[in-house]
């Protein structure tokens, strides 16, 4: 990854300051749920994937590493690709907004990993990766240059990937029926290029889908939007599971924000 710039008086005891703070809050939670080690289990069993034999439900923890390990595979793929091309880009008008896309996607990653629903997660991270790959493909020979092209070829690799790591939940229908979504949606926003917050749901509502109409046809996608990952389970058990959870979405993110700040530095200073 780049050298970021020094950070300003203050920006160290600021990142100290934050993360020991989501730490702290991340660590209260956990020791609250300690305990409560059922595991829940996110009911996709009518959308697995053929190639999936047992036709069993995902196990929430299992779905949840998965996605947050691909997170932090495209956050570093996207940052090495633009610090590649800025050690070999003269042009200083693109280094900015390469440094900018950088911390957008990196940010938009960490977020699409940490929701509460992991099934929904990961489908929100093919989303960010297909569009964003649609963006590149338009900027790269517009803007940023020829040098781009290595950054274009690692964002499609990583929409490949994407694609690959949600096989293993859905069908091929339901992975045809969100290519079909995610090409409307870039049809009718051609001029689009801050993508960070396109997800399932936002393209779901651009379509005039709802959650309540889409949970009616079991065999679509948008039955994720409405799905419960703690379905089934009493409430204390319920209350015990979403802490411990959400102890450990916070603690990935904190850990990640160190990265993001010093990039939000580096950017700050060009």
């Amino acid at each position: 990854m780049i050298q970021s710039a020094k950070n300003p008086p203050g920006s160290a005891r600021l990142q100290f300051g934050l993360g020991l703070a989501l730490v702290f809050l991340a660590l209260c939670l956990a020791g609250c749920a300690f305990g409560g080690r059922r595991s829940p289990r996110v009911e996709i069993g009518s959308l697995m994937a053929s190639t999936n034999a047992n036709g069993q439900p995902v196990l929430f923890e299992v779905l949840q590493t998965e996605v947050m390990r691909f997170a932090d595979s495209y956050a570093i793929t996207v940052a090495q690709a633009v610090d590649n091309y800025i050690a070999i880009s003269t042009n200083a008008d693109t280094h900015l907004e390469a440094v900018k896309w950088k911390l957008a996607q990196s940010t938009a990653a960490f977020v699409d990993a940490t929701g509460v629903n992991p099934a929904l997660n990961a489908l929100d991270l093919v989303v960010l990766a297909a569009v964003s790959r649609m963006v590149m493909e338009d900027e790269v020979p517009r803007f940023f240059g020829p040098e781009a092209q290595p950054w274009l070829e690692a964002h499609r690799k990583l929409e490949t990937n994407a694609w690959l790591a949600v096989s293993k939940s859905i069908k091929p229908e339901q992975q045809n029926e969100l290519r079909d979504l995610i090409e409307e949606w870039r049809r009718k926003n051609p001029e689009l290029k801050n993508v960070g917050a396109t997800r399932l749901r936002e393209l779901a509502a651009a379509a005039g889908k709802t959650p309540q109409a889409a949970s009616s046809g079991p065999a679509s996608v948008f039955r994720l939007l409405s799905l419960d990952p703690f379905a089934g389970m009493d409430p204390a058990a319920e209350a015990l599971a979403q802490a411990r959870q959400f102890a450990e979405r916070a603690m990935y993110y904190s850990q990640r924000m160190p990265a993001l700040l010093n990039w939000q530095v580096q950017l700050t200073t060009l």
